[in-house]
């Protein structure tokens, strides 16, 4: 055992073995100001051993592993994927990014132009008002077309955690490449984070694969990455799944009961309202509140429950203005920095 402790602290490079010891630091000093007493930090030093055993290989990774492509969803996970596997060897371009949340906006024939084009359609209305650039539109094409390339037999990891936009990317990945021979392997953090729960009872909640350090994705790696492919009958469910969702004209899509289901675009209304309820009692806000703190406020509280964006709150937000529930004294395209009023009901 001694010799596989060895091993494994020896596979960490700098940044990991640094990370490590400073979260060992930070539970001493919580235990010697009694925010943790010696049994729960005891459970927390078992819980990191055995992270370091199990995330090892248990032998060095095979030229197969080291060279395929891996598809994540958000360039924000891209980055931290590019800068997490670059530390085993990985070749960072061949991440490539979905970067449209497909948690929201039409999905129709996203295989077809005619599809792409009716969503940047949508999305141009959606977005209107917020920071962006036209390219982004553009860039789902070359995305979609990006995948389609991957060479035949090539070996593919799609990262996909629990929550809508992630799986729908998963769905239409192996829907894209339906009838190839590349063999699918799938990442699931929010599967790990559950396994952890279920064996110490505590753990981190991740909505998000873009929430995760770069050291925790290329941990993930290195313990997945040998992982048997997805077997046909896997695929032809989520080639399924995608037609599906995307035959499905909501706009809106959350994560419920393992599924990913569609809903009414004023699903979250009641908690954006709610929360400016509880701003407009405050004493600091009550004669108005940022919109762009009310977005925060409601998605820090959506957090353990659901994944959302903060444009689809700020979409609903003008929706709500518009609707007489909010008030601000703005044009629509300066509302995200301006203060808002909530009208009486």
């Amino acid at each position: 055992m001694n010799e596989k402790l060895a091993e494994a602290i020896n596979q960490l490079n700098e940044r990991e073995s640094k990370r490590m010891l400073l979260q060992l630091f930070q539970e001493a000093e919580m235990t010697e100001q009694s925010l943790l007493d010696e049994r729960q930090l005891t459970k927390r030093i078992c819980r990191m051993y055995k992270d370091l055993i199990r995330l090892q290989p248990k032998q060095p990774l095979a030229e197969e592993a080291l060279n395929h492509w891996h598809i994540a969803f958000g360039d924000s996970v891209a980055g931290s994927l590019r800068y997490g596997l670059s530390s085993i060897k990985v070749r960072s371009e061949r991440v490539l990014a979905m970067a449209t949340d497909l948690s929201n906006g039409p999905l129709a024939k996203l295989d077809e132009a005619d599809g792409v084009r009716h969503r940047n359609a949508w999305l141009k209305t959606f977005i209107d008002g917020c920071s962006f650039d036209e390219d982004d539109l553009d860039a789902l094409t070359n995305q979609l077309e990006a995948i389609k390339a991957i060479p035949e037999h090539v070996p593919v990891t799609v990262w996909a955690s629990d929550n809508a936009w992630e799986q729908c990317g998963l769905a239409l990945v192996a829907y894209l490449l339906r009838d190839r021979k590349n063999p699918i392997r799938v990442i699931n953090p929010s599967a790990y984070e559950k396994q952890l729960f279920e064996e110490f009872g505590e753990g981190t909640h991740s909505a998000y694969s873009g929430e995760l350090a770069p050291e925790t994705l290329a941990m993930l790696f290195k313990k997945y990455a040998q992982k048997p492919p997805l077997t046909e009958n896997e695929r032809r469910q989520l080639e399924s799944e995608w037609l599906r969702v995307s035959a499905n004209p909501a706009v809106l899509r959350i994560w419920e009961n393992e599924h990913v289901q569609p809903m009414s675009p004023d699903y979250f209304d009641a908690e954006i309202l709610r929360h400016a309820r509880r701003l407009a009692r405050q004493t600091e806000t009550r004669k108005g509140f940022l919109c762009v703190r009310l977005i925060g406020e409601v998605i820090g509280e959506l957090h353990d429950k659901q994944w959302v964006g903060d444009t689809f709150i700020y979409w609903r937000i003008k929706k709500l203005i518009e609707a007489g529930k909010l008030t601000v004294n703005a044009s629509p395209k300066q509302i995200l920095h301006m203060k808002l009023t909530l009208n009486k009901e």
